[in-house]
């Protein structure tokens, strides 16, 4: 597993790099982990996770079922989107350019 810490330089710390590698060691024990840290400007923290060599793992399989399941609703979510976008710029259409 990788989890990259990403935060304003002032707010990480190595506390915070240990004690999420402690947190990743108690849930999947026999991980190999490896950590960065990228200091930033923006005022957000962001932790990235990375897992690989998965055995079966019922959340993911959880969260790979819901993701199949709702691509068809997406698609259809970007379709209405795009004739949204469509139907806009018709309509801008008879708008004189002021340029």
């Amino acid at each position: 597993a990788l989890y990259l810490i990403s935060a304003p330089a002032r707010e990480m710390n190595v506390a915070l790099v240990r004690e999420l590698g402690e947190n990743m060691k108690r849930m999947a024990e026999d991980a190999v982990l490896r950590s960065g840290d990228y200091p930033r400007q923006r005022g957000e923290l962001t932790i990235t996770v990375i897992l690989s060599q998965l055995r079966d793992v019922p959340r993911v399989r959880g969260v790979y079922s819901k993701v199949t399941e709702s691509a068809p609703l997406l698609k259809k979510r970007k379709q209405e989107a795009e004739e949204r976008f469509k139907e806009m710029v018709r309509a801008s259409d008879d708008i004189p350019s002021l340029l």
